[in-house]
Order: C-alpha cells, then structure tokens, then sequence
C-alpha cells in the first residue's frame, strides 16, 4: 500500500498537474479558464482520484485531496470550482455525513461509571496535549499577551471533520470498538461545542479590565446614555398648542408644523418600545394653512 502511494503521488505531481496546467494555460489565454470542458475535466480527475485511492485500500478523500492540488491557482478557476464544490458538500454531503457518523455512535454502550471516568480523563489529556504546548509556543513566537496565546491554543483544541474522518476508517477496519469510537465521537463533540463560551470568557475579561483602565470608554458609554436621555426628555414635554381664536404669522406656523411633524415620527418610532408616555400633545397642520387643529396621544 504504502509504495502504491508513493505511486500515485509521483504519477499525480510529476505527470497529471503539467498536462492539466498546459490545458489550463491553453483556455487562460483565450480568456476562458473557466470553460466548461475544464471544468468536466476536473470533476472527472476529482472522481477517478477518490476511486483509485479507495481501491489502493486509502481512504477516497485521500485521492480527492491530492486532486484538489492539481488544479492550477492562475486565474478564476480554482475559486470557479472551490465554490461551486462548496455549495454542494456544505450544503448536501457533509450533514449525510454527520449523520451516518451519528448512526454509528451508539451511546447506549457507555453505561459503566469506568467509561465516563475514561471519557474525563480523555478530554483532560486530549485538551492539555493541544492547549498547552500552542500557548508556550504562540508566546515563545509572538510575543503576546497570555490571554492571547491561550485562545490560539483553545482555537487548535478544536476537533474537525478529519478526525471524524479517521475515526469512521477505523470503525471500518476494525481497529476500533464501538465503545472506543463513541468515547471519541463525545470528546470531539464536546471539545468543539466548548470553544465559544471559553474564547468568549477570555475576551471578556480583557475588554472589562480594558474598559476600566480606560476611561474613555467609560466617558463615550455615557455620552451615548445621555443622548439617549436627551431624547427622551424632548420626546415626554408636551408641545405647546395655539388657540383656535390666535393665529401667529407664517414663520411660526411653519416651525409648529415642523415641531410637530417631528415629534409626531418620534412619538411614533418609539411606540414600539413602551417609552410614550400618556398626555403627550402634539399639534398637526391641514393643507390649509388657516385650518389647524389640536390633538392628544393616548398611550
């Protein structure tokens, strides 16, 4: 097995990736990289990879991993193919995936207290195997604050597809216990779902202990807070009215209508928010002007 690989990666670097970047090349410079016989050509490569690597007894992502290194990276059509690919595996492949994964883990064999013990000390090794060396290593090589070197590191704790990927080939061969892989299936899932709360408490805290060491924030959260409170206090005075019987000039109906319009739109924006208070007066003007009339907001 081992030679057939080394097989198959020369035939695949050395042989296949000249011919398909000639090819490439050849539609690059009509300005059409993106052709559909390319495109067929790549899907094509893309399966025959993924059946030849199956039948050499490695797994089929194997094959279609080395395949997706062939394609050349000039022009658009690796992003052409990145996307439409996408769109297919997100979309369709990789919840049958997780699910056939879901199928195999049979949880209903993990019943002794001996398993769950074996479960805990599993994430805490499996946890202080990755978190542990990327932070010494991140603040060895970067220079940054702890805080900062420990979310690298939960970051890389993180388990992904590939490991759900090794761990149905070994149920497959038979170098796995159900038990075994349901114990893994738990851990991966487990550490995952625990990477956003921890990265969300790292950077909490940083930005509380910024925020206090910096007044500014402070300064500019209650200047936002007063004009809040500003606008509020505009919005609850009642807007004085003008009598039926006293008419100004012009200029001040017009700016009682504006007034009113305005105080009409906020009174309105802010219904929804239970902030109207009852009582609140407001005037409108008709299309004529010697016509105006008083009304009042209920709440």
């Amino acid at each position: 097995t081992l030679l057939l690989t080394l097989g198959f990666l020369l035939i695949m670097f050395l042989i296949v990736r000249p011919i398909l970047k000639w090819i490439h090349k050849y539609y690059l410079k009509r300005g059409d990289d993106t052709n559909v016989y390319l495109v067929v050509i790549c899907f094509l490569l893309l399966v025959v990879c993924a059946f030849t690597t199956e039948v050499m007894t490695v797994h089929a992502f194997f094959g279609a991993f080395i395949s997706g290194l062939c394609i050349p990276r000039d022009g658009e059509l690796a992003e052409f193919l990145g996307l439409r690919i996408q769109l297919i595996v997100v979309e369709f492949f990789l919840p049958l995936y997780f699910a056939n994964s879901g199928l195999n883990t049979h949880l209903n064999l993990l019943t002794t207290g001996k398993v769950w013990w074996t479960l805990v000390v599993l994430l805490l090794l499996a946890s202080a195997a990755k978190i542990i060396p990327v932070t010494l290593m991140s603040k060895l090589c970067l220079r940054k604050p702890w805080h900062y070197c420990l979310s690298i590191g939960v970051l890389m704790n993180t388990r992904g597809i590939v490991q759900l990927v090794v761990l149905n080939i070994g149920v497959q061969l038979g170098v796995l216990s159900p038990i075994i892989f349901a114990l893994f299936v738990l851990m991966a899932t487990i550490l995952t779902f625990i990477t956003s709360p921890v990265l969300y408490l790292l950077y909490r805290k940083d930005f509380d202990i910024k925020k206090l060491s910096n007044p500014n924030l402070v300064v500019e959260d209650r200047n936002l807070i007063r004009q809040e409170n500003i606008s509020m206090d505009e919005l609850s005075d009642p807007i004085q009215t003008i009598s039926d019987g006293d008419i100004g000039d012009n200029e001040s109906r017009r700016s009682s209508s504006k007034l009113s319009r305005k105080s009409s739109t906020n009174i309105h924006h802010f219904h929804g928010l239970g902030t109207i208070e009852e009582g609140i007066n407001y005037s409108q003007m008709d299309p004529d002007p010697n016509i105006q009339h008083t009304s009042v907001l209920s709440h």
